[in-house]
């Protein structure tokens, strides 16, 4: 199985595994810092620029910190149109998964024209049958032992995937607490608010906050557990979570959010927030009183993950053999391109 090798001098994770434990490296520029001072509307168009993955939840959490620091109510018309391209933006983030990235692991071929039909579909429901493409007959998954029979008898890279995984009977450790909504909410804030905050280690604990933790497939919700304690749960809750987004691209109904999406933090300040394949991104901004930025916080799931004390460093602190430990890393699907290496290797 390939590892992803950032290379020197560019964005990237590091991660070496070695007697002493693991330490995770991050190389990634504080792109935010070149937004204080602008006036708040050149700043929102610069967000998705130089925070380009997940550019569009990226750019809706920035916006919904922006409206909150200026203390306007979300307007429903808005918001609808934003969860559309959202579903959208998740559902690329789901191909690019599912043709990029687990065919480099498998050593398989990317399944580039594939991924440009996905991407040129017209509409919602052209772009959730060229999804659902890539995991035929998924639908009739209704338990893990299902689960685990479609993995064995499909001829797609997700499939091949789960065989990989599910052929790995070693367990993981417990790789610290899943959080989501106004539990996640309420920790992202705080975080964001403290003046201290390093996004590479933005909280003290350990948290959870992709597809399994998220826990948007019922068997995900029903199986939580059980998915956490596998080397293969996170793979399996990814493709799971593939599903949920074919549906909701299927039978698209924005109604009104089970939980707030922004909160005014005070005068001039607000955090926004936006669901990404990889679970919520939350952005803080606080304006001076001429709408110029004079902070820009953003926080991500690879920050939450890849922390030092994260989940990523606890769920690989038993030594895991290599073969399992790249599965595992996988599993928490970094945004970055990402190296795993032995201490003798460092």
């Amino acid at each position: 199985m390939n590892k992803r090798d950032p290379g020197s001098g560019t964005p990237g994770i590091r991660i070496v595994q070695g007697a002493a434990g693991v330490v995770i490296e991050q190389h990634r520029p504080a792109v935010l810092s070149s937004l204080t001072g602008l006036p708040v509307e050149q700043a929102l168009e610069m967000v998705p620029r130089i925070l380009p993955i997940c550019g569009t939840a990226q750019s809706v959490a920035a916006s919904r910190a922006v409206e909150a620091a200026r203390g306007e109510l979300p307007d429903p018309a808005r918001e609808a149109e934003r969860q559309h391209r959202l579903w959208r933006e998740q559902a690329m983030a789901a191909g690019w998964r599912l043709g990029v990235d687990w065919p480099d692991l498998l050593d398989k071929p990317r399944a580039l024209v594939w991924l440009k039909v996905l991407r040129s579909s017209e509409d919602n429901a052209a772009c959730a049958s060229v999804l659902r493409s890539a995991v035929p007959e998924l639908e009739a998954v209704w338990s893990l032992g299902d689960l685990a029979a479609w993995a064995e008898s499909s001829d797609n890279h997700a499939a091949a995937m789960l065989r990989v995984a599910l052929a790995e009977e070693q367990p993981l450790p417990a790789s610290g607490q899943r959080l989501t909504g106004q539990e996640l909410a309420a920790a992202a804030r705080a975080a964001l608010a403290d003046a201290s905050f390093n996004p590479q280690d933005p909280h003290e604990q350990a948290v959870e906050v992709g597809p399994l933790a998220m826990g948007r497939d019922p068997l995900i919700v029903a199986n939580g557990d059980q998915l956490a304690a596998s080397v293969a749960g996170r793979l399996q809750a990814q493709v799971l979570d593939t599903r949920h987004i074919i549906r909701n691209l299927q039978s698209y109904d924005q109604g009104p959010a089970a939980d707030p999406r922004s909160w005014t933090e005070g005068t001039g300040t607000g955090t926004g927030c936006a669901e990404t394949a990889r679970g919520p991104v939350f952005h803080r901004v606080a304006l001076d009183h001429k709408d110029r930025v004079s902070a820009w916080q953003a926080l991500a799931p690879t920050d939450w993950h890849f922390a030092p004390r994260g989940p990523v460093a606890l769920a690989l602190g038993g030594g895991l053999a290599d073969t399992v430990a790249r599965l595992a890393v996988t599993g928490f699907d970094p945004c970055a391109p990402w190296s795993l290496v032995g201490s003798e290797e460092r």
